[in-house]
């Protein structure tokens, strides 16, 4: 399994032999294969963006991923092992509210969920309620990598 996680984009950052515990980073790439925010357009003098959330977040509020994921293995009978694994999605970005004053954005969720923020700096027919999930890549990457053995 180590082997296969050194050939992908995650990071083991720390392996327990003694709980089995294994913690994994990821998202230093492209945020938008870990989450996604749905599809988002903005056409503005500044601004002519057609994607995903994420993207747009990304590209133009230093919009930045940090995940980790944590990985527990068990004995569970003869031969046999039982692996659970677990994801924390921790996404950031910098916004201008309303009065200009710049502040953090943080949306925080785990696996299986989502996070929303209901920004002050929305502009009129826009969407107030923004939403980030995550894609199940990292989830189904770690699934790929215990199937092989």
């Amino acid at each position: 399994m180590v082997q296969h996680i050194s050939e992908t984009s995650f990071t083991i950052d720390s392996i327990d032999k003694e709980s089995r515990l294994m913690i994994l980073t990821f998202g230093t790439g492209q945020a938008s294969e870990f989450i996604t925010g749905g599809e988002w357009e903005l056409k503005s003098a500044e601004v002519d963006f057609s994607g995903d959330y994420v993207d747009y977040v990304t590209r133009y509020h230093s919009g930045r991923l940090k995940g980790k994921m944590n990985i527990t293995m068990s004995e569970f009978g003869l031969n046999r092992t039982k692996v659970t694994f677990k994801a924390r999605y921790r996404f950031s970005s910098m916004a201008l509210m309303s009065n200009r004053r710049p502040v953090e954005q943080l949306w925080i969720f785990n696996t299986g969920e989502c996070a929303s923020l209901t920004p002050d700096n929305s502009a009129s027919g826009i969407p107030n309620k923004r939403t980030i999930c995550p894609t199940g890549l990292a989830e189904s990457t770690i699934m790929r990598a215990l199937r092989s053995f």
